[in-house]
């Protein structure tokens, strides 16, 4: 998409650029033909439009490039920590996401051992991969070419990918993964490394660690979740989602605690839905502005919310115990 885009605009520039070479060798006096085809362009385009035509496809260009962080790959960020709660950098544009309309069409209890045969029986494909674990003597199934370890001695933890990237975490340890690694999804190329050391703890304290549980990139951006298995009451600003820009490193936002921590979450449009319960706690699917971080809507659910995925206009919420669906309306 992004590189049909780029040729896409190369080519206008270049068909501008012609026209231009023509209207000039017709001035230095090379046919009659040449001037003949240089007034047909100025009639549809004229001076004014052909200058305009090319500043705007210019302009488009350099938004694209600008935006278009892999084209500057392998990018190294080290992500920083605006600290406890809510953060914005105040740099929202466009207006504030609307909630989507979430009908609810299906409910049904669980067995909470059935999640492999809730992905088949609803035909949902994995969007991440087996990693390997010596203790459960699990093999993995990550593509060769990913390391395992990276190059300061951390393992891989956990891995997702999507159409475009692979999403590699590492850390010392399952509960303790905050080193991600971005890699193309094609050819496995390194991407980029975010390093988010500063989200290592819960509480942003050195109590106990938590992990970056999930990653996207979209426009730029890249949104990742982190949280630990633990109660509210002991971790109180723990489970959120942050965001940064690819091309500066900045931290755009960061959610409120107590958002995320199932194992993924999902980006529709321009509302992210995560999901947050623990045992005596309140459990709920949040709908967040991606623009801003901030919680558009909750809707409350039986237990907490482990896989969230959307499938056409159906959202899956698997939790605990429930099993749910959700018709996306327009």
């Amino acid at each position: 998409m992004r590189r049909t885009l780029l040729l896409g605009i190369a080519a206008a520039v270049m068909f501008l650029g012609l026209a231009c070479g023509q209207k000039a060798t017709d001035t230095e006096g090379n046919g009659a033909a040449l001037e003949s085809a240089s007034g047909e362009n100025e009639a549809v385009l004229g001076d004014e439009g052909l200058t305009e035509a090319l500043e705007e496809s210019q302009g488009e260009e350099a938004v694209l490039q600008k935006n278009d962080w892999s084209a500057q790959a392998p990018i190294s960020i080290v992500a920083e920590n605006p600290g406890h709660g809510y953060y914005f950098n105040g740099e929202a544009s466009g207006e504030s996401a609307q909630a989507l309309k979430l009908e609810q069409v299906f409910e049904k209890p669980n067995t909470i051992i059935d999640t492999e045969e809730w992905f088949a029986e609803n035909g949902i494909e994995k969007s991440f991969y087996d990693v390997f674990d010596i203790n459960q003597d699990t093999p993995g199934n990550l593509p060769e070419g990913i390391p395992l370890v990276e190059e300061n001695g951390l393992s891989v933890v956990g891995a997702d990918f999507d159409e475009d990237w692979v999403y590699v975490v590492y850390g010392e340890g399952y509960w303790e993964g905050y080193v991600l690694k971005i890699f193309d999804r094609e050819s496995l190329a390194p991407a980029g490394t975010v390093d988010f050391t500063a989200y290592r703890y819960v509480d942003d304290t050195a109590s106990f660690e938590q992990r970056l549980w999930w990653a996207r990139i979209q426009d730029g951006v890249i949104y990742a979740s982190f949280g630990h298995g633990t109660y509210s009451a002991n971790a109180p600003f723990h489970a959120y989602i942050v965001a940064v820009e690819l091309d500066s490193g900045s931290v755009l936002w960061k959610s409120e605690p107590l958002v995320p921590n199932a194992y993924n979450f999902e980006i529709i449009g321009d509302i992210l839905i995560s999901g947050y319960g623990f045992t005596q706690e309140d459990d709920y699917l949040y709908q967040l502005d991606i623009g801003t971080g901030k919680i558009v809507e909750q809707l409350p659910v039986k237990s907490k919310p482990d896989y969230i995925i959307r499938k056409g206009d159906v959202l899956y919420v698997r939790t605990y115990d429930t099993d749910y669906r959700f018709h996306i309306e327009d």
